[in-house]
């Protein structure tokens, strides 16, 4: 053995409790989570099945080691489990003569699992403190058995504020503390891994990477990527999202009923920043709450939203913005964004279903102004004629969706253009996504948007009250006055083509569309209608 004096002198010599709260039982009330705690405890006892044959253990302490060991432990109840791992801290410390130490994994899953299972409220609030009782009675039954203990899991949210331990430090996800780099890898880590020659990675591809994955910032300016979507891009090369399934984004439906949230998610996938407030403090009727933001559409507008994002980001949806945050009266208040373009294409694709559900979107309609988008490029461009037909059918499908939204509300207004707009631009992200990125920045009414393909782009803008030409007119002025600077940036230098694209809405919302690329010195530009 390499290290044969520490194997020697240390290990197995001091007592350890390691228990992983993570049950393959599924539960749908506290009865059943019984079972769930029981078939943890079980197997936590029987890493210690050794202590059967101790002389210092009473006849009692070993019938109890046996009880938990074997099959018969399913007839302990109420108590019996609470205290079941606080007894097994006083029996290894009769054995080892020594205090305990304490892992505690997953310590959260029972609580997160009952708020996807568990419907009654109620319910939820027992299994909840079920859970974290039994953590609390090792970790304060008696300081005299425990050294110091390690507890990890994914959800602060779920689980804290039910049984207060002042003795225990937190160390949050993307907190103001030395582990943070420890809750994913660094980005040095990330490139470390995306050049090693087993990946055959391109240069292209490494920058694709750490555009779409690049990492979560704590306030210090401490960057970490998820682990989970590097590993899976080096295996596959593929920027497949790992979030957009999860059993949190299904129900995103019911947040966007919520206004004040979903004008907040609007806000943050149009590259915004949301300021909001970070209690330590949450109780359970604060994690009931949560649960019901996500899994009931009954919620109402004087909900807690904090939470909710506070929650969102320990989810790893979003992260901190700047190294400025303040403290207020009721704690800290903090600038979130969203940290990369994996989560803004996971939380734009999912305010597009909101929004399609809504406005009942005609789908041959959607899919055919995504159709241009998909189709232009810089061999298009040169056939005038089939690139304004491409152009003429956009516009008219376009217009045909804004019509049918004016239809069904009785009138248009600005939000509903930009939803509309919005649901388009992520049609087209939706089916090609490798090759087709989406950046907006602005208003409901004025929305500056950057189209990015392959050696392609697409600069467009839409305002309300405005047409078109005057749109596009401006945009030529701004362009020319900037291109010299423009042209120094690495990326524009590899592009070929560049497209100025224009959407207009007149004070009658009438529609109209121009456009233009860079290559011919913006000449014959195109207007529908004319």
């Amino acid at each position: 053995l390499k290290h044969k004096y520490i194997m020697r002198n240390h290990f197995g010599k001091y007592p350890l409790i390691r228990v992983d709260f993570k049950c393959t039982q599924k539960f749908r009330n506290s009865e059943e989570a019984v079972y769930c705690f029981r078939e943890v405890i079980h197997n936590t006892f029987v890493q210690h099945k050794y202590l059967r044959k101790s002389d210092r253990l009473t006849l009692k302490d070993k019938r109890l080691i046996k009880g938990w060991s074997y099959g018969s432990y399913d007839k302990f109840y109420g108590q019996d489990v609470t205290n079941s791992l606080y007894k097994l801290s006083i029996i290894l410390y009769k054995h080892f003569q020594s205090r305990v130490f304490v892992v505690v994994d997953n310590y959260d899953f029972p609580s997160v699992s009952a708020m996807l299972e568990v419907k009654d409220s109620k319910e939820l609030n027992r299994v909840v403190k079920f859970n974290m009782g039994i953590i609390s009675k090792l970790l304060t039954g008696d300081y005299k058995y425990l050294d110091r203990a390690v507890i990890l899991g994914l959800s602060y949210v779920a689980a804290a504020g039910v049984y207060p331990i002042e003795e225990v430090h937190s160390c949050k996800f993307l907190g103001d503390h030395p582990f943070v780099e420890y809750f994913g890898v660094t980005r040095l880590e990330s490139d470390n891994l995306f050049k090693k020659d087993e990946f055959n990675l391109t240069k292209r591809e490494i920058e694709k990477a750490h555009d779409t994955l690049n990492g979560y910032v704590n306030p210090r300016n401490k960057v970490v990527y998820n682990l989970y979507s590097v590993l899976q891009f080096v295996n596959s090369k593929g920027l497949r999202n790992f979030y957009i399934s999860t059993e949190f984004t299904k129900n995103f439906k019911w947040l966007f009923k919520i206004k004040t949230i979903r004008e907040h998610i609007e806000t943050l996938v149009k590259g915004g920043s949301i300021d909001i407030v970070m209690s330590d403090v949450i109780l359970v009727d604060d994690m009931i709450n949560l649960r019901n933001a996500f899994f009931n559409s009954r919620m109402q507008e004087h909900f807690n939203i904090n939470l909710v994002f506070y929650f969102l980001m320990e989810q790893g949806f979003l992260s901190y913005d700047t190294q400025c945050h303040s403290e207020s009266s009721n704690g800290e208040t903090a600038l979130l964004k969203v940290p990369n373009e994996e989560i803004k294409l996971v939380l734009a694709l999912k305010l597009k279903e909101y929004y399609d559900g809504i406005y009942r979107t005609d789908k041959t309609l959607l899919k055919s102004c995504a159709n241009f988008f998909d189709t232009i490029s810089p061999s298009a461009l040169v056939n005038r004629a089939h690139f304004k037909k491409a152009l003429y059918w956009f516009y008219k499908s376009l217009d045909q969706l804004l019509t049918c939204v004016g239809n069904r509300f009785g009138k248009l207004n600005e939000g509903d253009v930009h939803r509309i707009l919005f649901s388009t631009l992520y049609q087209v992200n939706f089916r090609s996504n490798d090759e087709f990125r989406v950046s907006i920045n602005g208003t409901s009414s004025h929305l500056d948007i950057l189209l990015v393909k392959e050696k392609f782009r697409i600069m467009m803008e839409f305002k309300l009250n405005s047409t078109s030409v005057s749109i596009l007119e401006l945009m030529m002025n701004k362009f020319s006055e900037t291109t010299s600077t423009m042209l120094q940036n690495q990326t524009l230098k590899k592009t070929q083509k560049l497209l100025l694209f224009a959407i207009g809405i007149d004070q009658d919302f009438h529609l109209s569309v121009s456009c233009v690329s860079i290559s011919n010195q913006f000449k014959d530009a195109f207007h529908i209608p004319e």
